[in-house]
């Protein structure tokens, strides 16, 4: 039964009303990659094949919390973010970041073997947060980039360079009533 949320914050499905109270959800949408194998190798951000989603808010002063669990082999040094509309959603202006500016996370790994690198699957938690401040529809991803010192790495997503541990990638939003 479809949901609507009308001007004085309460949903109404169907001629019933209830008001939101802080902490209710109002809207779940998740996304998964896998088991497929990508391959990133950009020295700058790169959208996830297909962990992205188009979100509409249902109501604005809302919490939108973004979780996202990345299986990839973290080579190098790795960065993750969440981009909105393929803008960074976090800004690191006055910090240093040499792989990556404006993400959420950033990884190290002092393997010196391009083998070691990328025959290691890793899962790297991410999360971030925002509050609505407009009910426009905006799509939301999950980007990743490896390198060092301008010079691209190989990133395989989903797998490890060998194709021998198929594996999945998942980004969800939950939008919360303050």
């Amino acid at each position: 039964m479809p949901l609507s949320i009308n001007g004085s914050g309460s949903l109404s499905t169907t001629g019933t009303s209830f008001v939101t109270y802080p902490g209710a959800v109002l809207q779940v949408q998740a996304a998964r990659s896998g088991p497929t194998k990508y391959v990133i190798t950009s020295a700058t951000p790169t959208l996830i094949t297909d962990l992205s989603i188009m979100f509409t808010p249902k109501k604005i002063g809302s919490l939108l919390i973004f979780n996202a669990l990345i299986t990839s082999t973290l080579t190098h040094v790795t960065s993750f973010g969440i981009f909105k509309d393929g803008t960074a959603t976090v800004s690191t202006t006055g910090f240093t970041n040499t792989n990556q500016p404006d993400m959420q996370i950033t990884s190290y790994l002092a393997e010196t073997s391009n083998d070691t690198r990328e025959d290691t699957l890793h899962q790297t938690s991410l999360m971030h947060y925002e509050t609505v401040t407009s009910l426009a529809t905006a799509t939301y991803g999950v980007y990743g980039t490896a390198g060092w010192d301008g010079t691209a790495r190989s990133l395989h997503i989903n797998n490890r360079s060998d194709s021998a541990m198929a594996s999945f990638s998942y980004f969800t939003i939950m939008e919360v009533a303050q």
